[in-house]
């Protein structure tokens, strides 16, 4: 499950992986901005026989939300910053964002999946590091990222959620969508 992301924010997360690109090392692998999204539950290998009925509890638990916003609030690097892995976007966490994780995760334990064991935090995930950085990287690194900005003209309006299907190819993942669950408009 996920949301997805649209412009401004598109643009924005653009422009800062090429001012990103200028100051880093060739070992980061950028995920292409079309498949960048906000994770709500990773699934794994989903049973095509339970679509129908998840479809249609997702449904009904979150046929009473509305959209929302969300905005973009800072650049970090996961795990920590002394052997950083990825580069990620962090973003607000307003209270429907986790209820619908709640309902989501609750939905496909009841189908036999596993539970995320880790918090949820929602983050736009920017680029990957293939190989261990040197100290002097790593300051390049963490001053690029303190030198971008977040103001509210980047924020986006969550709409609807999506069951997405990713086929890994040699150029990095394909997602199409299975269905999406839209809310109401404001």
């Amino acid at each position: 499950m996920a949301v997805d992301i649209q412009e401004p924010l598109i643009s924005h997360i653009q422009s800062n992986q090429t001012q990103l690109k200028q100051l880093l090392p060739e070992s980061i692998r950028w995920v292409n901005v079309k498949n960048i999204h906000i994770t709500i539950k990773f699934i794994g290998n989903l049973n095509i026989a339970h679509i129908p009925a998840v479809q249609k509890e997702l449904e009904d638990g979150l046929v009473s939300f509305a959209e929302f916003i969300l905005q973009p609030t800072e650049l970090g690097l996961f795990p920590n910053s002394h052997k950083p892995q990825v580069i990620w976007m962090g973003i607000n966490n307003p209270a429907p964002l986790t209820h619908i994780f709640r309902i989501t995760e609750k939905i496909f334990q009841n189908h036999g999946y596993p539970t995320e064991k880790r918090k949820f935090t929602p983050h736009l995930t920017l680029g990957r590091i293939k190989k261990p950085l040197t100290s002097e990287e790593i300051i390049t690194m963490i001053n690029g990222l303190d030198e971008i900005s977040f103001r509210e003209e980047k924020a986006i309006k969550v709409s609807k959620v999506n069951l997405y299907k990713s086929r890994l190819t040699p150029s990095g993942p394909e997602y199409s969508e299975i269905f999406h669950i839209k809310f109401k408009t404001k």
